[in-house]
């Protein structure tokens, strides 16, 4: 009788844990003994929709574009120089200050202003000034008797392109977000003035 239950206990030992293990493992990672070999339509079945599915987000990817965000929003053109020509490499967060032209109007200076707070009050105003259709709007240090200060510029080029630009600046709302453009334009008599750019 013991040897009957010692025989029963071996038995049971070898089927335990460890090939519950392995038989999980085989099934997940690799084929197990037990399961029959799958027919060669069926292996060839997960490679088929994985082609499918690569080609099926293609097309849907062509047909749609930029399509996908609805009509009524503004499309950025995003091409490196569109329409300033090449832009020159640079840190994220950092901008071109190089003058677009030696002509433009100063709209905001900011002296007495740490560097970075200045350069990042300059690139704010410039970019709401390029939402509002003023895209030649570009910080710039501008050479002060306190010393050089950031300020924005807004560039033009000829007559034509200087009655253009000033228009768009004198139909700007009241309400700008910043407060040195305010004083500006509150404080200058016949704002905006152009100024050379050195």
């Amino acid at each position: 009788m013991a040897m009957l239950l010692g025989s029963r206990s071996r038995s049971r030992g070898r089927g335990g844990l460890g090939k519950t293990v392995r038989s999980l493992w085989e099934a997940c990672f690799g084929r197990a003994a037990w399961l029959p070999e799958p027919a060669a339509k069926a292996r060839l079945l997960p490679l088929w929709l994985a082609v499918g599915g690569a080609l099926a987000a293609f097309v849907g990817g062509f047909f749609l574009g930029g399509q996908a965000g609805g009509a009524g929003k503004p499309q950025l053109d995003l091409r490196a120089g569109a329409g300033n020509g090449p832009v020159a490499p640079s840190f994220v967060g950092e901008f071109d200050a190089q003058p677009l032209s030696r002509q433009a109007f100063l709209v905001a200076l900011y002296p007495g202003r740490p560097e970075a707070e200045a350069k990042a009050s300059a690139k704010g105003l410039c970019d709401w000034l390029m939402a509002r259709k003023l895209l030649r709007a570009r910080p710039h240090q501008w050479a002060t008797k306190a010393g050089k200060t950031w300020g924005v510029a807004v560039y033009y080029d000829g007559s034509a392109d200087e009655t253009a630009t000033r228009n768009l600046l004198l139909s700007l709302p009241v309400e700008v977000p910043d407060p040195n453009f305010v004083e500006l334009r509150n404080t200058i008599q016949g704002w905006p003035k152009a100024y050379v750019v050195r």
